[in-house]
C-alpha cells in the first residue's frame, strides 16, 4: 500500500486527524501500538514499514523516518479506542448488564 494511502485510511476508519512523517516507499507491514507508543520506534522499524501509534514527539517521529519508518500519528484516544471497544463488547458477551461508563476523551481544545 502507498505510504499516504495508509494514512488517509487510518484517518478515516478511526474519525481523527493524524500526522505522518515522508514516505519511504510502498508499506508491506505495519506495527500498530495503542495509545502512547513513540517509546517504541525503534522495535516497530525493526519489525515493520510502518507504524501506526498516538503522542509522537518530534524527537521520535525523525528518529522513525531515519529509520525508514513511516509514522502515523492518530493521537493517543483514537489508536486505542477500537482495542478498548472490543474488549467492551467480549465483556457484554459474559455480563450484558455491564455499562460503558465514559472513554478517555482528549484533553486538547479543537
Amino acid at each position: 500500500m502507498e505510504p499516504d494511502a495508509l494514512a488517509h485510511l487510518v484517518a478515516t476508519r478511526l474519525g481523527c486527524t493524524v500526522r505522518a512523517t515522508a514516505p519511504r516507499g510502498p508499506v508491506h507491514s505495519v506495527a500498530l501500538i495503542p495509545g502512547s507508543g513513540g517509546g517504541f520506534i525503534a522495535a516497530a522499524a525493526s519489525a515493520a514499514d510502518a507504524v501506526i501509534t498516538g503522542d509522537v514527539s518530534h524527537h521520535r517521529a525523525r528518529e522513525g523516518s531515519e529509520l525508514g519508518l513511516f509514522v502515523i500519528d492518530a493521537g493517543h484516544a483514537p489508536s486505542e479506542r477500537p482495542g478498548v471497544m472490543a474488549l467492551y463488547s467480549a465483556i457484554l458477551d459474559v455480563e450484558p448488564n455491564a455499562a460503558f461508563i465514559e472513554g478517555d476523551p482528549t484533553p486538547w481544545k479543537g
